[in-house]
């Protein structure tokens, strides 16, 4: 998967590492917890760095604000022995590098999945960065509907205005492959991107609701109660219908 991968998103020569960044390396130059420590040795097989991205690599500009200060993508890729502790994993790679990454996992059972995160700069601590979300796609074979998502950030396809905007490519793609949850279909191309991406959280932040609001029916014990959860979830879950028809019309 790993080759597969990478001839997909070929990466300017220069920038390619492709070589194994050893565990006790990473723990070593890293501020682990025990229980970090302890997901690093027992749920990860490998792990590699596929390329830097950075301006002698790719002839990109760095991008320094008073917020931000992208001078390097990291792109990894860890093989997992399973994916139990995928979320720990997911913060704890992030955390772990200054500068931004793109994070590929590779499950057991071959499957893929691609991750990134926006990095600002601590303003009490300028050589601190804050994480900012960690935006996923969902676990995926490179065929159908995620083989239009790899094509369109295979490197030539993405932003060369500075490294910021380049990172923000990757981010960008990977918040559209939602689409292929709400509609099977990733969207070739997008007259507003920044309308369409907003309207993406907003059917995130309505299934985020219907899912408190099943935690509070589970905990109800009344019959009543129990109906009144069930009208505010069936609510939400037709303002969520409605958002999903007017997301396909923007496509």
């Amino acid at each position: 998967m790993k080759d597969e991968l990478m001839e997909c998103l070929d990466f300017p020569k220069k920038s390619i590492v492709n070589r194994i960044l050893a565990k006790n390396i990473i723990a070593q130059s890293a501020d682990l917890s025990p229980k970090e420590k302890e997901y690093l040795t027992n749920e990860i097989e490998r792990v590699y760095i596929l390329a830097s991205l950075n301006e002698p690599s790719t002839n990109i500009p760095v991008f320094k604000s008073e917020q931000y200060r992208y001078e390097e993508i990291l792109c990894l890729y860890v093989q997992l022995r399973s994916t139990t502790k995928l979320e720990h994993l997911k913060k704890m790679f992030h955390a772990i590098f200054p500068n931004p990454v793109l994070l590929v996992f590779e499950s057991p059972d071959n499957k893929l999945m691609i991750s990134t995160c926006h990095k600002r700069l601590n303003l009490q601590d300028i050589s601190k960065v804050v994480d900012e979300q960690i935006k996923s796609t969902d676990w995926f074979h490179i065929e159908k509907e995620f083989e239009k998502f790899i094509r369109s950030i295979t490197y030539r396809q993405l932003s060369f205005i500075d490294l910021f905007q380049l990172y923000d490519s990757y981010h960008s793609h990977i918040r559209l492959t939602k689409c292929v949850q709400y509609m099977d279909n990733y969207p070739k191309e997008v007259s507003s991107l920044d309308e369409l991406l907003n309207h993406l959280d907003l059917i995130e932040q309505v299934d985020h609701s219907i899912e408190l609001l099943k935690k509070q029916q589970k905990k109800a014990i009344e019959f009543n109660e129990k109906m009144e959860w069930h009208m505010k979830i069936k609510r939400e879950e037709k303002k969520r219908t409605k958002e999903i028809e007017t997301l396909k019309g923007m496509i």
